[in-house]
Parts: C-alpha cells; sequence; structure tokens
C-alpha cells in the first residue's frame, strides 16, 4: 500500500504563510510518503488551489516525491488544452503523475459560467477524461472533425481515476479498466457500494483498485480532536456561506470520523489493515496539523512500507 500526504493550502493569515506551512507537512511526512496530493477547489476564501497543475509545478523544487490531484475537476476544461498542461507538469517534473478526474463539487457545478447542472458535468467528465486519457498515450484523437495530437509527449506515466458516487460514471470507469477515487468525507458504505457497481460491470467482474484519502490524526484524546476538526469545519462553512451565496454545504455523515485514521497508534494500523484488504493501494493522508508529530508518525506506518 502506498501512501500519499493531502495538501489543501487552506489559507492561513496570507498566500506565503499557506505556502510555507504546506512545504513543511511535506518534511514532516517525508519518510512515509511515495506522493504528494493537491486538491482544485474554486469559489472560496479558505483554500488557495484552483490551480493545482501550477501548485504541483512548484513543488517539484522541493520534493522528489510523485505527484497526483485529488481531484482535477474534468468538466470545467477543454480536453486539448488541460492535457498540453498536464504534459508540460509531466515532463518538467521527470516522475510519474497521478490524476484523479471529478466533475467538481456542488459548489463548482453550480457557480461556474459554464452553466452546468450535475448532469452535464457527469457527461463533461466523461468526454473529457476519455480524451485526455488518449492524448496522454500520444495518440490521435478527433475533435470537431479535426485531427488531434499534442505536443511535448508524454514520456513519463500518468495514471488516470475516477472520484464519483454516480452509478454511470463508476460504470465509465468499470468498462475502462479505471482505478476510483474516494474522498475522505466519503463513507465505508458509499466505498463498499462503489465497489459492487465496479465488479458488476467490469469484464472480468474485477474490483478496482481504490485511491481513499482519510483525515488523520494520531492522538490519545479521540473525541477531543474530533470536536476541535467538527468546529474547524463548521467555522469553514461560515466563511464559504459569507462569501458565496449560491454555497449548498453537504451534510456530513457522522461515520467518517469513525472511519478515518483518528485515534491511538493501535487504532490506526486496525484501519490501515483493514483499508488493504478491501483494495486500497494508495492512502492519502489527510493530516490535522494540531496533532502532528514525525516520530508518532514514521512509528505508526513505517511497518507498511
Amino acid at each position: 500500500m502506498k501512501f500519499g500526504l493531502l495538501l489543501l493550502f487552506e489559507f492561513e493569515k496570507d498566500f506565503q504563510t499557506t505556502l510555507n506551512n504546506q512545504l513543511n507537512l511535506i518534511n514532516i511526512f517525508d519518510k512515509v510518503i511515495d506522493t504528494i496530493w493537491v486538491t482544485e477547489h474554486h469559489y472560496s476564501p479558505i483554500r488557495i488551489n484552483s490551480n493545482p497543475l501550477m501548485i504541483l509545478n512548484h513543488l517539484v523544487s522541493y520534493t522528489n516525491k510523485d505527484l497526483g490531484i485529488a481531484t482535477l475537476l474534468l468538466s470545467l476544461y477543454d480536453p486539448v488544452y488541460i492535457t498540453e498542461a498536464i504534459s508540460m507538469l509531466s515532463n518538467f517534473s521527470k516522475r510519474k503523475i497521478y490524476i484523479g478526474g471529478a466533475k467538481g463539487g456542488r459548489s463548482e457545478v453550480k457557480n461556474s459560467h459554464l452553466n452546468l447542472s450535475a448532469n452535464s458535468a457527469r457527461k463533461r467528465l466523461i468526454s473529457t477524461i476519455d480524451s485526455v486519457i488518449k492524448l496522454s498515450r500520444n495518440e490521435t484523437i478527433e475533435l470537431n472533425s479535426k485531427a488531434i495530437n499534442i505536443s511535448p509527449k508524454f514520456d513519463y506515466e500518468v495514471e488516470f481515476s475516477i472520484a464519483s458516487l454516480n452509478e454511470g460514471v463508476i460504470i465509465y470507469a468499470a468498462l475502462n479498466n479505471l482505478p476510483l477515487m474516494a474522498g475522505h468525507k466519503w463513507s465505508l458504505t458509499q466505498i463498499d457500494e462503489m465497489i459492487n457497481i465496479y465488479k458488476k460491470y467490469h469484464h472480468k467482474k474485477q474490483a478496482p483498485k481504490i485511491i481513499l484519502s482519510r483525515m488523520f490524526a494520531i492522538t490519545l484524546n479521540k473525541e477531543k480532536t474530533i470536536k476541535r476538526i467538527k468546529e474547524n469545519m463548521e467555522k469553514n462553512r461560515l466563511l464559504v456561506s459569507k462569501f458565496n451565496k449560491y454555497h449548498e454545504p453537504k451534510e456530513l455523515d457522522e461515520k467518517i470520523f469513525d472511519e478515518s485514521l483518528i485515534g491511538s497508534k493501535e487504532e490506526i494500523k486496525t484501519k490501515l489493515d483493514y483499508f488493504k484488504s478491501i483494495g486500497v493501494f494508495h492512502l492519502i493522508l489527510r493530516p490535522i496539523k494540531e496533532e502532528i508529530n514525525q516520530k508518532n508518525i514514521e512509528e505508526c506506518i513505517g511497518e507498511y512500507l
């Protein structure tokens, strides 16, 4: 099982402070991670990650780890131009890139000047990722009666996955043998449903490779840590609501706190064993900064490397 570090770029004081704190996390987790992951969000004052490819290109100077995006909102992009941008990052960084494709959250879809609905965003996601994958294999595709290929060519591996709870999108992933990505707010029940749909439609009835994100905090006071996380979530929700009048917060499933990597080292190791058993091949850690202790992290995860 590979481990990744998720950098959310949550705003702290100013841009430079935010960046420096994220770079510090890379140093703390360096010995236990294989990849550095960033996300993409728009219309939010609490995260400064509207251009994940640009962020990763900056991080190349600070780490030799592979790079990932969880997720790239492919419903918002032209397939040719975004593939060119991915190719540039791949050639500059000279390492493996992981791209998790998604349609975007309710805020991104509802606020977009592209006049998207949830359904049209899903259709754009499938259409775009289909073209992007072909172009990333250095194939020629046809768009609007024009033959398209890109430059520079891809010389380094790019692995695509899809993040969606929608049955149609999961079926597309199964038919194309793509891994599934699951967010840190997705319950294990939802993930189990994803696996069952995927297996049903995969040509070999095969379970998916799963890239899973989970909140991560080694703590002896689990209840206090979870209380602090909830308070911070509520504070962020209010900030976003003031900034964005169309913001619709998703109702939180309380199970995610028990199903996250929050607790003692022993509790976390038990969950790691379970995640491995259900097909998680890449686990992305979203650290809770108040509970970061480098020695504890290395002791907890070291045996899985």
